[in-house]
């Protein structure tokens, strides 16, 4: 329909987790655009124990040796991102960019943040929905804030409950260029509906829409 890219998860209803590697591999065998893959075990962002944390760095091994473009990772501890926990994961896969997902928004301080994670060349994007619980005119300022602060080391993939309406207005007033949807490419618009290439064609033609017309 006209993504750019796709983002493969199992456990929809709990933000995403690892899914199972034949999977990973049907879909390779499908598209394509580029794939990235979580790589998350449980709903909250933290890692108990050493079983957990062994299995995030096999995966990681194991997604590592298909073609895919990347994962899509994040990690807190307390109020801070676990920037140690993360490292041991990149450690695993070296060749692969990565994306910071919305563990992001867990941080106090979103701006040391960007920081700490600009320290890692291998993150090139932070996935946010700028407050999941702000109203929508506070959510975007918040990401033109963010992604001034990210640029240029990182892009700012703005997600979270992206409607078409609330997409259009996203690329014609911020300086965003990437979008990460997921219940607004479905039917019904539910973590449980199923994608369907002309919802996924409709969110295209207006962001198409919307550079046509900054050109012109």
């Amino acid at each position: 329909g006209g993504a750019d890219r796709l983002e493969v998860v199992r456990g929809l209803e709990v933000g995403g987790l690892t899914p199972p590697m034949l999977i990973v591999e049907e879909i390779l065998q499908s598209v394509s655009i580029p794939v990235r893959v979580m790589l998350r075990e449980k709903a909250d962002f933290g890692v108990a124990s050493d079983a957990e944390r062994n299995k995030l760095q096999n995966d990681a091994r194991a997604f590592g040796r298909l073609a895919i473009d990347g994962v899509v990772l994040g990690f807190v501890k307390g109020p801070r991102l676990d920037l140690d926990l993360t490292q041991e994961i990149l450690a695993c896969i070296p060749h692969l960019p990565v994306t910071f997902h919305r563990a992001f928004e867990e941080a106090a301080d979103q701006a040391e943040a960007i920081r700490q994670i600009k320290k890692l060349p291998q993150i090139d994007r932070i996935l946010t929905s700028g407050g999941a619980n702000a109203g929508w005119e506070d959510r975007m300022q918040a990401l033109k804030e963010l992604d001034c602060q990210a640029r240029p080391e990182l892009t700012i993939l703005a997600g979270g409950n992206l409607c078409q309406s609330l997409l259009g207005e996203l690329s014609t007033t911020t300086a965003l260029t990437e979008f990460h949807v997921g219940r607004a490419a479905r039917e019904p618009a539910a973590y449980h509906g199923q994608v369907r290439q002309e919802r996924v064609m409709e969110l295209r033609k207006i962001l198409d829409q919307e550079n046509t017309d900054e050109k012109g």
